[in-house]
Order: structure tokens, then sequence, then C-alpha cells
């Protein structure tokens, strides 16, 4: 039996749904036993890694709804369909293709991150703390992106379609934490930038990820233009007000530019909708609200971008 097929054999929402609701508990409990030292500094190393490593495996698994348009054996499927129709076709917050290109620095960050602390952090060196405070967030938003992976696909049905948003928060979640843990602390700018910069990057892009799925979701599930437009609507309102309040609340430049990147791709992401809208396809699922939904990302755009740029100040001030 390959992988494949021994993850596919297990992989039914009540158990991702479950092992979520698992992480959710014991990520607290972690994050202390680490803190506490009842894991020892090169424990918490090795599990950061590992960790990372499971989230590689999961997300090379083929059979991603994100990932149908290339695998031939399931373009017959309903749910593809229902996909390619919904998800891509009605849905008010999706990102343009471009956007999603910062899954390569995500990635590359993460295992410099990894492996640097693997390799050269000793426990006595300045860092260390901080790198034992933020890891428990760290773990348990990789165990969630897995999950991720294995419910963003399209056996997940009808209300178990929801599973996968429920993952990506868990994510989002996870590195809320992981970035409470280092947002204050006084680094250098090299060390922020391997071992922090990646984490801050993946935060804001999972609360906007979270987003996107949860409207792909309303969006196949829902024939009412206007609960599709809604969700959009709110999506972008709330993408906005979130990523001004971390920016400047936390002094987190990083994450109001992520979230500025997400929704400008959003926006542009209308921009043939609303060209291409004639009167008589104005009340339709996924054209109904869509210039008003390029407006909204597009101003939201710019509002998390100034945010950024004020929190940047403050930084180099500081």
């Amino acid at each position: 039996m390959t992988i494949s097929n021994a993850l596919a054999s297990i992989n039914t929402p009540p158990f991702v749904g479950t092992t979520g609701a698992l992480t959710l508990t014991i990520v607290p409990i972690l994050e202390q036993a680490i803190i506490g030292s009842a894991i020892p500094f090169l424990g918490v190393q090795i599990m950061n890694l590992l960790f990372y490593m499971l989230n590689t495996l999961a997300t090379s698994q083929s059979g991603r709804i994100d990932g149908i348009e290339q695998e031939q054996d399931v373009t017959t499927s309903k749910a593809v369909e229902a996909f390619r129709t919904g998800k891509r076709g009605r849905t008010l917050f999706m990102p343009q293709g471009w956007a999603f290109a910062i899954w390569g620095p995500i990635f590359s960050g993460e295992l410099a991150m990894c492996t640097s602390t693997a390799l050269f952090v000793k426990e006595s060196m300045s860092v260390a703390p901080i790198i034992k405070e933020m890891s428990g967030g760290f773990i348990g938003s990789q165990i969630f992106q897995a999950l991720w992976c294995a419910s963003f696909r399209p056996s997940y049905t009808g209300r178990s379609m929801f599973v996968s948003s429920a993952m990506l928060s868990g994510v989002a979640y996870c590195l809320n934490r992981a970035h409470r843990a280092f947002v204050y602390a006084k680094t250098d700018a090299f060390t922020y930038c391997i071992h922090f910069l990646p984490i801050s990057m993946h935060f804001a892009w999972a609360t906007a990820a979270t987003l996107v799925n949860l409207n792909g979701n309303v969006a196949t599930i829902s024939d009412d233009p206007k609960v599709i437009a809604w969700t959009g609507h709110l999506s972008a309102i709330g993408a906005t007000a979130l990523g001004v309040f971390i920016t400047l609340s936390r002094t987190a430049p990083v994450y109001g530019g992520v979230i500025a990147w997400a929704l400008l791709a959003c926006s542009a992401g209308m921009n043939q909708r609303v060209s291409e809208t004639t009167k008589e396809a104005i009340l339709k699922p996924g054209v109904y609200g869509a210039r008003t939904q390029k407006w909204l990302c597009a101003a939201g755009a710019a509002i998390c971008s100034c945010a950024s740029v004020v929190a940047a100040a403050k930084v180099f001030q500081d």
C-alpha cells in the first residue's frame, strides 16, 4: 500500500475534524511544556523540523482541489465540476493566480528557519527563549495545514467542505500564537529575517486564505447571489479591519503588507468579471456585487498598506 492510499483510507471528515479539535487542545499545553523546559531544547528543534516535514509531505500529496486542473484522472467528478463552476466561477473573494507565489518564500523561509534553528541555535543564545515560546504555535500550524491538505478534496462535499475552512482557521490561530510570542521581542534584522519573517508572512496569508476558502465553499453550495456577494463583502471588510488592527497594535508591518497583497489580488480577480458583465447577467451568482467587491478589496489593500507603512516607520524609529 502506498502512502497516498494509506492516508486516503483514514481521510474522513470526522477523523480530520477530531484531529483538529485535539490539536487545538494540545497546542497551549505543548507551549507550556516547551517554555517550562519539560521538553528539552534539542527536542524542540527536532519537533519543529519534523512537523515542517510532515506538512511538506502532506502538501505534496496529489488530489487536492487546487491541483485538480493538472490531474486528468478526476476531471469527470461531479465535485470537481462543482468546484470549477462554483469556487472559481462564483466566489467574489478569489485572488489572481500571481498572489499564490507567496507560498514560495513562506515554505523556503520556514525551511531555513527550522534548519538554522536545529543546526546553529544554542539554548544559551538570546534568541532561544523566543524560539521556544513560538514553537508550540508553529508546530500546531504545521499540523493544521496538513489537515487542510487532507480536507481540501473533492470527496468533502456539502457541509463537509467547511472542514477545510476550519483547518485553515486553525493554521491562522496557531500562527497568531507564534506571532504574538516574537513580535514584541527585540532582535536584529538578520535574526528576524531568518527566524520570524516567514511566520509573519504565513500568519497573514493564512488569515486571507481562510476567508478565500470560506467564500469558495459558500459559493459552491449557495445559489443565492446576495449570500455570495455579502460573504465576499464582509470578508473584504473583515480582512481590512483585522489587517489594520494587528499591524498597528503589534507594530507588525509584514502582516499588513501581506494582507494588502491578498486584497489587491482579490480586487484584480474581479477585473475581468466586471468588464464582461452585461445588464442581463448582473443579478447572477458570482456577478452580483462584483463591482462593489472590486473596490472594497482595492480600498482595503490601500488602507492596510498605509497601516503597514505607519508600523514600519515606528519600527525604524525604535
